[in-house]
Parts: structure tokens; sequence; C-alpha cells
């Protein structure tokens, strides 16, 4: 019995060992981090970032780029933003996009595969706003990193 015990147990803590292979979950939305326990965002500028247009006309798709600068990285999560509040903007082209707050308003990666960069397509809302794009970029389990916002305006 007490090996049935040990052995559920181990089984249990498994998805906490090996993170989110197939991207981030919902829950990362409010913090921007992956979730994978006591994990701390590491302090100072990001190696990483995001590429967007400066602009959009509403309802323009356009590709936002997650790059590494040369650096590999396993994960990420990009969210849409209208000041505080969530964009209706859509990804329509991500590894797996999905909803934080509307639908397709975030975007995450789909394995833990290393990349140098993913393209990710972006619809605009159909009006002229402000949208700011948050992003976290997972190198490995333990070193996170906090990208610098990117802001564009549709027009």
């Amino acid at each position: 019995m007490a090996r049935l015990v040990c052995a559920l147990v181990l089984v249990g803590l498994v998805p906490l060992v090996y993170g989110r292979s197939s991207g981030a979950p919902t829950d990362a939305c409010t913090t921007m981090t992956p979730q994978h326990g006591d994990t701390v965002v590491q302090a100072g500028p990001s190696p990483y970032g995001i590429a967007a247009p400066n602009t959009a006309a509403p309802g323009q798709q356009i590709t936002i780029r997650v790059h590494g600068g040369g650096a590999v990285f396993k994960g990420f999560l990009v969210r849409a933003l209208e000041g505080a509040n969530p964009s209706t903007g859509q990804f329509v082209v991500a590894p797996n996009a999905f909803q934080c707050d509307n639908p397709s308003d975030s975007a995450t990666h789909a394995n833990p595969n290393p990349k140098n960069m993913v393209d990710l397509t972006w619809q605009a809302p159909p009006y002229a706003t402000s949208v700011t794009f948050q992003s976290t970029v997972v190198f490995n389990f333990t070193t996170i990193h906090r990208n610098a916002p990117v802001t564009i305006q549709v027009l």
C-alpha cells in the first residue's frame, strides 16, 4: 500500500517538474509568468523581445515577432491589451492562440522545442485604439524573462 501511495505521489509531481510544454495556462494571464512554481522573473533587461510595426489599420493583420536576439528559448506568452483593458484584437496565426479575457487575445508556444524566433499574426480591432503587447519568454524551467512592452497605434 505504501508503494502505491508513493507511486501516485510521484506521478502527480511529474507535471510540476516538467512545466507546461504545450503552452502557458490561463492562470499565467494575470502575472505573465508560466506558473512553474516558485520561479522568479530574471532581473534586468531581457535579452529577448518582441517586434511589431508602429501602426496598423483597423482590422489589419500584422506580424508580431517574438525573438531571441540570437539566443534560443523554449516558451513564450504574448498578451494584447488596450490600456488596462483586454484587447478585442485576435491572434489569427499562432502556435497556440488562447483566451485570457477575449477570444484569441493571447498566444503561447505549442511545444518546448528550442526556437530562435516565432512569428505571430495578429488582427487589429475594427476601431482606432492603442494596443500594448506584453510578453514573457521562457529560456528553461527556471530562467524566465519579461520583455519590455511594445505599443502600436491602430489608426
